[in-house]
């Protein structure tokens, strides 16, 4: 599998997202509401939230990495852990994310 261009991803002209090296990512909007204008507010709310999305990404994931670190560590210590239910949204978030188990 091929990796993604790197973070942080920014909106820029001609309504595209742009890389961390400056290069297009992808183009948006025209197939959202055909507004060849560039002025979708639509279009350009999704491509926000896209931008937001891929720029937090690895910090979300080793967030919830250490979060699990320290249930594991309780665990094996023989201190309070946090709730199974819990533990299941953290590793079910993980996987989704593509994080290693």
């Amino acid at each position: 599998m091929n990796k993604h261009t790197p973070a942080p991803w920014m909106p820029g002209k001609f309504n595209q997202l742009y890389g961390s090296d400056g290069k297009a990512v992808v183009c948006y909007g025209l197939n959202v509401s055909h507004n060849m204008t560039g002025d979708d507010p639509v279009a350009k709310a999704n491509a926000a939230h896209i931008v937001r999305c891929v720029n937090s990404h690895d910090a979300l994931v080793k967030a919830l990495i250490v979060a699990r670190d320290q249930d594991d560590y309780c665990l094996r210590n023989g201190m309070s852990a946090m709730p199974a239910s819990k533990r299941q949204f953290i590793d079910a978030a993980l996987g989704s994310a593509g994080a290693p188990q």
